[in-house]
């Protein structure tokens, strides 16, 4: 599924929009940004990374009987690759290529209700394997402990927590946002390149809720609060797969002190929000 981002994710803006694209990819969720690079409105569109080179090309053509659809895709793979890759995007565009026909015939809702079974399924899925190192900090935050629950929960608080890498997060629609199965996106800047993330809400209780990364490197994050003297007591826990052993103590000290600073600006967009 793809939806297109606002205009703060698109720095490289030219004839056609930013898209958030997320799928499934043999059970396992994956997520990018693309770009659309040329647009001929109902005669073709180019898509790929934003300044990069298309890695599809859909063009739409007048036919004797109807309309003809045609799709191209390029890779770059090692060449002992070749022929999987080869087999493996022509199944796709076969698949891309069935459900833009079913939606032209009136086959097939447009725009579609929630999220696609097998990539929602992918997102329950997706998880760290291994060891994982973790840092905490805890926060004392002026607001009743149900405010601080009912905060955390909305949308204005996670964009408010964000630092100034991410351009553009929210819910992906068909998704309950604040709710077990809701899913985030995230469209962080990494120097020229735009990253994609995308987090899933895997666990809510009335003290705390647990969101876990589906896309690489599935980190997790547990934000758990109680009442304390003046409002509530936050602990924030965040965990990343490695090894804590293979962590230099300067490492070590940089996770902590990130950890503290993302409690803060919990602390903050808490006892600001409007809600």
């Amino acid at each position: 599924m793809a939806f297109e981002l606002g205009h703060s994710a698109s720095p490289a803006r030219e004839s056609g929009g930013t898209w958030f694209y997320l799928a499934d990819a043999d059970g396992a969720a994956v997520a990018a940004v693309l770009q659309a690079s040329s647009v001929v409105p109902g005669e073709l569109l180019r898509v790929g990374p934003p300044g990069g080179q298309p890695a599809w090309e859909l063009a739409v053509e007048s036919g004797r009987r109807g309309t003809v659809l045609r799709i191209s895709a390029v890779r770059t793979v090692p060449r002992q690759a070749k022929i999987d890759a080869e087999a493996y995007i022509r199944d796709d565009l076969d698949a891309w290529l069935a459900a833009l026909a079913a939606i032209a015939e009136d086959r097939r809702p447009w725009p579609g209700e929630g999220m696609p079974p097998a990539l929602a399924q992918s997102c329950l899925a997706s998880r760290a394997a291994g060891p994982m190192v973790e840092a905490s900090a805890s926060v004392d935050v002026a607001a009743a402990a149900d405010r601080v629950g009912q905060a955390i929960a909305s949308v204005e608080v996670l964009r408010a927590v964000q630092t100034e890498q991410v351009l553009s997060c929210g819910y992906i629609s068909g998704t309950p946002e604040g709710e077990v199965g809701g899913v985030r996106y995230f469209v962080h800047r990494r120097g020229e390149n735009l990253l994609a993330v995308a987090s899933l809400v895997a666990a809510v209780s009335p003290t705390g809720v647990i969101t876990r990364q589906i896309t690489t490197p599935h980190g997790e994050t547990t934000l758990s609060w109680a009442p304390a003297a003046g409002g509530a007591r936050l602990e924030l826990t965040q965990r990343f797969p490695g090894s804590a052993g293979a962590m230099s103590d300067e490492q070590k000290q940089g996770f902590d002190a990130a950890v503290a600073r993302n409690a803060a600006r919990f602390k903050a967009a808490i006892e600001s929000w409007p809600g």
